[in-house]
């Protein structure tokens, strides 16, 4: 058994190159900061060139005094992928916010008290929602959201990020998507639900807040092993222990860890797991 798990470790060991990092937890959104003196202005945006030159962030409006925000697609050739902290913050006139495919990333207080704004779109390309704490906003901050739509690309919905948005009475939280600690503080005012999955962060929150709410079977992910809803490095060390026969696996947990479907766990199983989570090659 010894020399079993040692070659599932020497598999491991060949994908990755080194010894695995431990996956960091989920963080509330990181305050992103520049000098005002990098922003430009293409129409009616202020932006800044980001990344390393190779996208942009819209950090703020130049005439305030419209009602419709259309955030362009491309400035300089371009995309654009980020609002940055603040960037409509405070703003009465806005109403409704059209955001384009590309956008990844919508930081803290990017719409913090656009207590005005009722109505925006999230593209399919979102991943970020940023949250705050106790000296920033979260992104949406008392707006007058009644309604919004998460795609299912959306990774996070950081702290506070929709506190105090009193018409935001429901939400459809995708399966995948972590929820940071407080992002819904008094939401829909005293009249909130949420549509989640079973063992979803949403879920999690949904209960630890005393949040009406109701779930859906969670999807099953080839690869894992031990039901967390993702396949990572733990998956790996949950194959290594039934093939060393510390701990078994049984029922769907082992028709999900054998990912090459040969009826049985093997270091071939744990090369194929980790391949996926390098990014070499997908799970199907």
């Amino acid at each position: 058994m010894n020399k079993k798990f040692i070659a599932g470790a020497l598999a491991l060991t060949m994908v990755f190159g080194s010894a695995v990092s431990p996956i960091q937890p989920f963080k509330d959104s990181a305050v992103i900061t520049a000098s005002a003196a990098d922003n430009k202005i293409s129409g009616n945006f202020y932006y800044q060139v980001v990344h390393g030159g190779k996208s942009i962030q819209i950090t703020g409006l130049h005439s305030k005094n419209v009602s419709e925000v259309v955030i362009p697609e491309k400035i300089e050739g371009l995309p654009v992928t980020e609002i940055g902290n603040n960037a409509f913050k405070d703003n009465k006139e806005i109403k409704k916010v059209i955001l384009p495919e590309g956008i990844t990333s919508i930081f803290c207080g990017a719409f913090a008290f656009c207590s005005n704004l009722t109505t925006i779109n999230l593209p399919n390309s979102l991943k970020e929602i940023g949250g705050g704490n106790y000296l920033y906003l979260g992104a949406f901050y008392g707006t007058n959201i009644s309604e919004i739509d998460f795609p299912s690309t959306l990774e996070s919905i950081g702290g506070f990020a929709f506190c105090d948005c009193n018409n935001l009475t429901t939400v459809y939280i995708p399966e995948d998507t972590v929820v940071g600690s407080h992002a819904f503080l008094r939401t829909g005012d005293g009249n909130f639900f949420i549509y989640c999955y079973e063992a979803s962060s949403a879920e999690t929150y949904a209960i630890n807040n005393n949040i009406e709410y109701e779930s859906k079977p969670a999807t099953l992910k080839l690869g894992d092993a031990n039901y967390d809803r993702k396949v990572d490095v733990t998956d790996i060390a949950v194959i290594a222990a039934h093939i060393q026969g510390i701990q078994a696996i049984r029922g769907d947990g082992y028709k999900l860890a054998d990912v090459n479907k040969d009826k049985k766990l093997t270091v071939t199983d744990i090369a194929m797991i980790a391949s996926h989570i390098k990014g070499i090659k997908a799970l199907k």
